[in-house]
């Protein structure tokens, strides 16, 4: 396929305010960071890794397209998206977001798929989904410790 760009370079095409970033915990394939978002229309060249965006602050309609038609639905907290790797998107919203990004590496990726399911990893991908209600994966997740990231109630953490 081309060239992928990496969780530095997102921001040269979808241009935000970082609030928070994960790479003081040193982990090479998984990372998290937290952006404040303008309204943008936007395109973004396909990423190395996958990709979880889960809506913090503010709603809107948001319009995608990774490959085809258009898709469209209302987004706002308690909301994901997913996006899988190695794919252009466009990315169009009406007004100002806040999301954190989870974005995971093929390897980590493969081996959670390998150990979860007791499968061959090769072609792991994403749904391309909008829109998804996962209370797991929209808990508000906050900085803990020496750059660490934890569950604010401390009932349950993530990394």
């Amino acid at each position: 396929m081309g060239q992928f760009i990496t969780v530095e370079e997102l921001p040269r095409y979808a241009p935000g305010q970082l609030m928070l970033d994960s790479s003081a915990v040193g982990k090479s394939d998984f990372r998290l960071r937290v952006f404040r978002y303008a309204p943008s229309d936007i395109w973004v060249p396909p990423n190395e890794n996958f990709l979880i965006v889960v809506y913090r602050e503010g709603t809107t309609s948001m319009n995608r397209r990774v490959t085809g038609l258009w898709k469209q639905d209302h987004v706002g907290r308690g909301v994901t998206t997913l996006l899988t790797r190695a794919e252009p998107s466009n990315w169009r919203w009406s007004h100002d977001i806040e999301v954190s990004h989870f974005y995971i590496s093929p390897t980590l990726m493969a081996k959670t798929a390998s150990e979860a399911f007791d499968r061959d990893p090769e072609g792991i991908e994403l749904h391309d989904l909008l829109r998804v209600e996962d209370p797991v994966l929209t808990l508000d997740w906050r900085p803990h410790g020496a750059g660490g990231v934890r569950r604010s109630s401390g009932r349950a953490a993530l990394l």
